[in-house]
């Protein structure tokens, strides 16, 4: 069943469950760490999917392929039922809505014979103690949550926030486009983890960043046996192009294809990553003396959709519909495998497994890291 004869058929994608496939409803109440501070939860696990859920599997034809391959979309609910689930490569570049299937031709590994139809179950995987999502650029290359930031800008925390994921990165997979830095290096190009942001390197004219964004970079290809160093960088959108915006922490001897814990919390005046339940930076985002108003002394409220206090300094955005000419505007995405997503040409995908990710409505505290990644 190839992509074309589907187009030209008009045919739909077959579903195990009834109903619209691009929506999912979320699970039963589940108590879990701070749960009465998380505001969304996407757990990339079997028992959240919903949609279409088959998973055919050969495993004997684990050669590489060269055809088209229909996606058949299904959702990871939000776990919380505040946020849209995450949908499998959802998005039409073209209308920037969502879709309901796509087509991708690729060469690819997976262990599914030509005319099966992947879904998001094809990309979950289970080492025994942890399930997971894979990300390979390609047929995966990353799963949306909404089209347009202003759709879910009111569903964001208003004072603070942390986000929580767990996450590997592959070191068989190099994902493109790849970029020299000044060591003559190549590393990837901002790979990302969990994107809420407009303008994150599509129009670096523009040289502005709204929302939020957090990426890595890594050396091509690893070396020390699975292990090397990785650049975390957590960023955020001020509209002071002065003030540091952003927390870049390199990690050395980072460990390739094993479950790590990162967690960045923004406090309204900083921004801190941890990693595995250790404290590894933090930087002022909007705190300079002098600059605050007496109302918020040393903090900027985070306020939607103007995110921060919209005097003259200390102002952050989550903006989703950008005017770039009187005539083009750029929508940003809430992206979850990708920074700022938009097409392959201009990709940042993760290249890896994602677990989990969730959002809470404060800045965790280094012993409340500490606990969510011993949980």
């Amino acid at each position: 069943q190839g992509c074309t004869d589907v187009a030209d058929s008009g045919g739909h994608l077959p579903s195990a469950i009834e109903g619209d496939t691009t929506n999912a409803s979320p699970a039963p109440y589940k108590a879990g760490y701070l749960w009465e501070r998380t505001v969304a939860y996407w757990d990339f696990s079997a028992d959240y999917v919903s949609g279409e859920v088959r998973a055919d599997r050969n495993p004997e034809c684990r050669t590489a392929e060269y055809y088209d391959t229909l996606i058949a979309p299904a959702t990871v609910a939000d776990r919380m039922g505040r946020f849209p689930g995450a949908t499998l490569w959802g998005m039409d570049h073209r209308s920037e809505d969502l879709r309901a299937e796509f087509c991708k031709k690729a060469r690819t590994l997976m262990d599914a014979p030509p005319g099966v139809q992947p879904s998001v179950l094809s990309f979950l995987a289970n080492n025994g103690r942890r399930q997971g999502a894979q990300f390979d650029g390609r047929l995966n290359p990353a799963m949306y949550v909404a089209s347009n930031i202003d759709d879910i800008a009111h569903l964001f925390p208003t004072d603070a926030f942390s986000v929580e994921t767990w996450f590997t990165i592959e070191a068989w997979h190099q994902p493109r486009p790849l970029q020299t830095n000044d060591a003559g290096l190549k590393v990837i190009a901002g790979a990302g983890l969990v994107s809420v942001a407009n303008g994150l390197e599509a129009f670096p004219e523009l040289n502005k960043l709204r929302g939020f964004a957090v990426t890595y970079s890594t050396r091509n290809p690893a070396l020390n046996q699975g292990r090397q160093d990785v650049r975390l960088k957590f960023t955020i959108g001020v509209k002071d192009s002065e003030r540091e915006d952003s927390v870049l922490v390199t990690v050395q001897n980072f460990a390739f294809k094993k479950w790590h814990h990162l967690v960045w919390t923004y406090d309204g005046a900083d921004a801190t990553i941890f990693l595995d339940g250790e404290w590894l930076a933090t930087e002022k985002i909007c705190n300079k003396e002098g600059e605050l108003p007496a109302s918020h002394p040393g903090r900027c409220p985070l306020e939607m959709p103007v995110c921060g206090w919209d005097g003259r300094t200390c102002t952050h955005v989550y903006e989703g519909t950008r005017e770039i000419t009187k005539s083009n505007t750029h929508r940003g995405a809430m992206v979850i495998g990708a920074a700022d997503y938009r097409d392959m040409e201009r990709s940042t995908p993760h290249y890896g497994m994602i677990g989990s990710v969730k959002i809470f409505d404060l800045a965790l505290s280094a012993a409340e890291a500490r606990a969510a990644f011993e949980e």
